[in-house]
């Protein structure tokens, strides 16, 4: 047995050991706990208040107050043309207090989604106008709605885009703990936020408070942390039609770990600034170009990936362990003008659509109608703003861009609009049952004019069906017709929509189920969740009492 010397001798180079290799973890970008968070941890940095900028104002909403207290406080501050800002002032308050959410703008609505509040994560989604002045509230009373449609489970911390009309959500945390999903959902002209769809595509691995942003058409996602900790990881998919993702690819590590950063597209590049590694708050500024992750001279001690712009200058909330509102401006990135932003997104809108374009303060917005990228001499979007028409525009192209006084120009935004044929009002014959798994038959029916039951059935150019969904799941959408099946007369084409009648429901492989021929040998098959849908039949023979059949089953 050794000596009580010898023996403590031992013991003081292996506590040496083992103090060097943590502080390596530490160093390296690995997730340095015990001294941070725990890598299974859903604990969010920071205050979590929501900033975003419309028009010629920039809001700051919710938060944390003092320690723990969610805070449903909105304010609003007026940037000019050059990017100077008010002093921030109070607006219409959220119906109950919200931190680590979701708030943006589009049209002429602010919407925050998901987050915490003081009894955990919730799902709830609310919207609220912006007057003319900037201030916030519909009527008098300056009241938040809430949308009719939540998100299918409650999310906070979730990195977020909005890309032509539909907005984004990924990763985050659940009531399952870190998420790995990415769900989308388009905005209604009424403003409401639509039903939510997951994407095909995931994310390498559980993630929560990343940060996202597009460039050149692809969705980039940096850091966050997994189930490992802090991570460096960027990855990027190719934005599709109809909010459908592809081509995920691995991308260029960020300089290092970093959770709740900004990333935001400037011109051809990516800034990256702020956030929180391993050893607390970050105050560098990066730029992403060709590849390759440069550092800058600049410094933003930032909280979260809510951001402002305007006057090429950068707004965000500093990061802080003191209860603070207030607000930073960044200047030597010299921002190039950022996108409009145009609602509606591209696809079927309504006859008379108007077409709400936000270009930012200090900004010219000119447009072209034949889908080419505007420039100098282009027309300047009117304030009166531009409708879609089905008499005198059934379909348009429409490119649209920002310019600053310098002549610097943003990115193109490009949006394809088709109005539906046929009356905003429409006549519902019936609501679809919904058969259990393992159901295989078809519903007899007969083409019919719309609303005449009881009388002789005549030539039909459409039908439409409700589907009542209750509890969210997969369904089976089969048909057949007489191309199909001999049992049958009629020749027609089958569309699935939302409640709003002009937003398609995408399939399991992210395709919109719109005009589809033969659906007995080859069904639709659909992830719904609860509410209603409908379904559009068109005939097209015009022949007086064809049938056909149906059937819609649970999976």
């Amino acid at each position: 047995m050794l000596p009580k010397r010898s023996r403590n001798s031992l013991l003081l180079p292996a506590c040496w050991i083992l103090f060097l290799f943590l502080a390596a973890l530490s160093s390296c970008g690995n997730f340095g706990w015990p001294w941070g968070i725990h890598p299974n941890s859903t604990e969010m940095p920071g205050r979590g208040a929501m900033l975003l900028r419309h028009d010629s104002w920039l809001y700051r909403i919710g938060g944390l107050e003092g320690s723990s207290f969610s805070s449903a406080s909105a304010k609003m501050a007026i940037i000019d043309d050059e990017g100077n800002m008010d002093a921030l002032q109070n607006v219409a308050s959220l119906p109950q207090g919200i931190h680590h959410g979701v708030a943006f703008s589009a049209g002429n609505l602010v919407y925050v989604i998901g987050g915490k509040t003081d009894k955990g994560l919730v799902s709830t989604i609310y919207y609220t106008y912006i007057n003319t002045d900037g201030t916030l509230g519909f009527g008098t009373n300056g009241r938040w709605e809430s949308n009719v449609i939540p998100l299918p489970e409650a999310r906070a911390g979730a990195a977020w885009i909005l890309h032509d009309g539909w907005i984004f959500l990924i990763g985050g945390e659940t009531q399952s703990g870190k998420s790995n999903s990415i769900i989308r959902a388009r905005l209604y002209q009424d403003g409401q936020v639509g039903q939510w769809y997951k994407s095909v595509q995931t994310l390498p691995d559980t993630l929560l408070g990343a940060a996202a942003a597009v460039l050149d058409d692809r969705l980039y996602i940096a850091g966050g942390t997994n189930q490992h900790g802090i991570t460096s990881e960027v990855i990027s998919f190719a934005l599709g039609e109809y909010g459908a993702l592809l081509d995920r690819r691995i991308e260029p590590d960020l300089p290092l770990a970093l959770q709740e950063a900004i990333l935001l597209e400037d011109r051809n590049d990516l800034i990256l600034a702020g956030g929180y590694d391993d050893e607390g708050r970050c105050q560098k500024v990066y730029r992403y170009h060709d590849g390759i992750w440069s550092d800058t001279a600049l410094t933003a001690g930032a909280e979260g990936s809510s951001f402002g712009r305007a006057g090429g200058a950068l707004f965000y909330l500093p990061s802080s362990d003191e209860e603070s509102d207030r607000v930073v401006r960044l200047d030597g990135l010299s921002l190039a003008p950022e996108a409009p932003n145009v609602i509606p997104g591209s696809g079927m809108v309504p006859n008379k659509s108007t077409i709400l374009v936000d270009g930012g303060p200090g900004l010219t917005v000119r447009y072209r109608e034949n889908g080419g990228i505007p420039t100098a001499p282009d027309p300047v979007w009117p304030a009166t703003s531009i409708k879609i028409s089905a008499t005198t525009l059934p379909s348009m192209e429409l490119s649209l861009a920002s310019f600053a006084s310098d002549g610097t120009a943003s990115p193109a935004v490009h949006r394809e609009y088709s109005v539906r044929s046929g009356s905003l009002f429409v006549v519902i014959e019936d609501t679809l049952q919904v058969h259990d798994s393992g159901y295989s038959g078809l519903e007899y029916r007969i083409m019919q004019e719309s609303g005449s039951d009881g009388m002789t059935p005549t030539a039909a150019s459409s039908l439409w069906y409700r589907i009542r969904i209750d509890s969210a799941g997969n369904y089976r959408l089969a048909w057949a017709d007489a191309d199909e099946d001999a049992t049958f007369s009629a020749r027609l084409m089958l569309s699935v929509y939302e409640a709003d009648l002009y937003t398609e429901v995408p399939d399991l492989a992210e395709i919109p189920a719109h005009d589809k021929r033969g659906g007995q040998a080859s069904p639709l098959y659909l992830a719904l969740n609860t509410g209603n849908y409908f379904v559009y039949i068109r005939d097209i023979d015009d022949q007086e009492g064809r049938t056909f059949g149906f059937s819609l089953v649970r999976e």
